[in-house]
């Protein structure tokens, strides 16, 4: 959507609305301002950052400002994306595949290991993946893995090839954080339509279509599930088509709501509720949650349809 501004008053900053496209016909702008529009609270457009937004939203807005911190400083700037491998073929096997490379050689299973990726990633915990991930970081010795070894030969051309790749061509590149990918961690795509924030306990790899925060703090995947939350990445992350795209950049001013350890815990014991139900009984629990945490951020939530 397009926001059109109209004109500036005394009492309030300006008109303001939305058309769906610039292409021609083109309404009349102000039949339409004077139709749709509404009046944006003082101090809309100021220097600095200023925002078009309902005065609705402007309230909320201003109320969560003051009652949360960025996300960014409250996992204190540890959000990474998944593995980089140059060359994604070589390295995603399926169950099949892994099957073959452990009966010709054991000592395979060592670094075959589970891979989470878009397909099987789901609102609090991933699906169950039949996609497996050969994992050789840089010093890993080949030599004790011969069956993978002859399988990554099949495809030494396009390793060679690759930017991304260690001091040999079957390692994966450099990382600094590939022992926080084997640890628990909270997973989720950069691209979004609703809120899909997922713990992962079993320390499977990701490709970098996956961003992860190292941390199994069930209060943090609760705000990150909630719908408050995701009125804080509608308002900080670009829109497109139907969903967000849910950068670090973007995502990291995203506000988290400031709790005390009593409400934590409330609210940790409810996640952990949602991470043992099914799709359908997490329903209610979801909701409980939403009003709780919409109180941290001293908001009342909007109807489905206002939002």
């Amino acid at each position: 959507m397009i926001f059109i501004a109209a004109r500036t008053t005394s009492k309030t900053q300006t008109l303001y609305t939305e058309v769906p496209s610039l292409e021609p016909p083109y309404p009349d702008v102000w039949q339409v301002v004077k139709k749709y529009g509404g009046n944006l609270p003082i101090g809309s457009l100021k220097r600095g950052d200023w925002q078009l937004e309902t005065r609705q939203n402007a309230v909320h807005r201003k109320a969560m400002a003051a009652s949360g911190i960025p996300l960014g400083e409250f996992v204190k700037g540890r959000i990474y994306y998944g593995i980089k491998t140059g060359f994604q073929a070589a390295f995603v096997i399926d169950d099949s595949r892994r099957a073959g490379l452990i009966r010709e050689d054991r000592n395979s299973a060592e670094i075959i290991v589970p891979l989470t990726n878009g397909r099987n990633l789901a609102r609090w915990t991933p699906r169950p993946s039949t996609r497996w991930f050969i994992f050789t970081p840089i010093g890993v010795n080949i030599k004790r893995y011969p069956a993978v070894f002859e399988h990554l030969k099949a495809y030494k051309p396009q390793l060679e090839d690759r930017t991304d790749q260690g001091n040999h061509w079957w390692e994966l590149r450099s990382c600094d954080y590939y022992d926080l990918i084997e640890k628990p961690k909270i997973i989720y795509q950069r691209f979004q339509v609703k809120p899909c924030f997922a713990l992962d306990n079993k320390g499977s790899m990701i490709n970098d279509s996956i961003y992860f925060i190292p941390s199994d703090d069930l209060f943090l995947l609760a705000i990150l599930n909630s719908r408050p939350f995701w009125m804080e990445v509608k308002r900080t992350c670009t829109r497109i088509q139907n969903g967000y795209q849910i950068l670090t950049s973007y995502i990291e001013k995203a506000l988290v709501p400031v709790a005390d350890e009593a409400d934590r815990r409330d609210i940790r014991a409810l996640a952990k509720k949602c991470l043992s139900s099914g799709d359908d009984a997490r329903l209610d629990t979801e909701k409980l949650l939403d009003q709780r945490i919409a109180s941290l951020y001293r908001i009342h939530l909007p109807k489905d349809d206002e939002e």
